[in-house]
């Protein structure tokens, strides 16, 4: 199973390092921005597989315009996490097939979970051990990601 891409857009960059440091060894590799105009930038370069948006990040509307306008935007899983009670409006998150609206930021704990529930069940990757690895039936290849997405991952690597 590869690797998801999570795109969060919080202006808490205290959250972000927690969200990035607690998710890393999970299913994820973790795609933080602070600015509207970080968070566009990232979505010309590549259509995340989820995303954590902080509903007072400002430009949250035009943030979740952009992504569902992507071709496969309207797939990607969105949840908005709120402190103050703030929403999108209703049809801004009507528009993807799974989104979710916090009250509250959620912890990394819990944050998780959400996310693979939220896409539908996704599994944390599991390494094979060494000397268990069935070269005639191994593990199936990953599908190849598309260029800009394997740009991005090198670069979060390195």
């Amino acid at each position: 199973m590869r690797t998801l891409l999570l795109l969060v857009a919080d202006r808490n960059e205290a959250r972000l390092a927690y969200y990035r440091s607690s998710l890393a060894d999970d299913f994820c590799t973790v795609v933080p921005v602070t600015t509207t105009a970080q968070c566009l930038t990232m979505l010309k370069e590549f259509t995340p597989d989820a995303m954590v948006l902080e509903a007072e990040f400002p430009g949250a509307e035009r943030v979740l315009d952009v992504l569902a306008h992507q071709p496969t935007g309207t797939h990607v899983g969105v949840l908005v996490h709120s402190s103050s009670g703030h929403c999108p409006t209703p049809a801004a998150l009507a528009r993807f097939l799974r989104s979710e609206m916090s009250g509250r930021p959620l912890p990394s704990e819990e944050l998780g979970p959400r996310i693979r529930q939220l896409l539908g069940g996704c599994q944390k990757p599991v390494s094979p051990e060494p000397g268990n690895a069935n070269v005639e039936s191994g593990p199936e290849p990953e599908p190849a990601l598309p260029a800009g997405r394997r740009v991005l991952q090198q670069a979060l690597w390195n």
